[in-house]
């Protein structure tokens, strides 16, 4: 199951992990804390938190956290697994949509799981530009940090497509190889916690 949230509160409650050493009764019986890290909504943990606290033992609690900053509450970004994303129907070129994200401080979205995939195709419903193009090489495609996870028979480049759009009715790995220029709404995503 999929847990999201959306940004528009200003404190929520959440859960929060931190990280101690082996034994709490090392460090005077407190435990020492090593990494803070925000969990998924729904009690469900997040995997960052566990894998940072090899050979340590990780204690979940409920606690009021200060959230975001008011730059994304009331704004429509929604949270998952890490990042925020905000869908816009804005329709603007590749590299305006990508303008527009990065104005924001995030970035046009990077699908780099087929959990990240179901959630935005079930909550952001949308065709629209992502973080996938091949501009500075041409047939190397990359995400806008490097990484590739394309979709089977893609891309075709049928034309002078060099940058890719998700299609959220298609299914899993549904994105497609399209001219730059043509206008499209899109995905912008924040990381603001690291995967």
């Amino acid at each position: 199951m999929i847990h999201f949230l959306r940004l528009n509160a200003f404190l929520l409650f959440n859960h929060a992990c931190k990280c101690f050493y082996k034994e709490p009764s090392v460090h005077h019986g407190k435990g020492q804390q090593v990494k803070t890290s925000l969990l998924a909504n729904s009690g469900m943990l997040n995997s960052y938190c566990w894998s940072t606290c090899t050979r340590r033992y990780c204690r979940c609690e409920q606690q009021k956290i200060s959230f975001f900053s008011d730059n994304y509450t009331s704004k429509g970004w929604l949270y998952f697994q890490g990042s925020v994303y905000l869908g816009s129907t804005t329709e603007q070129t590749w590299q305006e949509s990508r303008q527009y994200c990065q104005k924001r401080g995030a970035d046009l979205t990077i699908i780099s799981s087929v959990q990240e995939q179901e959630f935005e195709t079930l909550h952001l419903r949308q065709l629209g530009w992502i973080g996938l193009n091949h501009l500075e090489q041409e047939d190397v495609w990359k995400w806008v940090d490097g990484s590739l996870f394309w979709s089977d028979g893609e891309p075709n480049n049928e034309g002078n497509e060099h940058c890719g759009e998700i299609h959220p009715r298609v299914g899993l790995r549904n994105w497609n190889d399209l001219n730059c220029a043509k206008k499209r709404p899109f995905i912008c995503e924040k990381m603001i916690v690291h995967k």
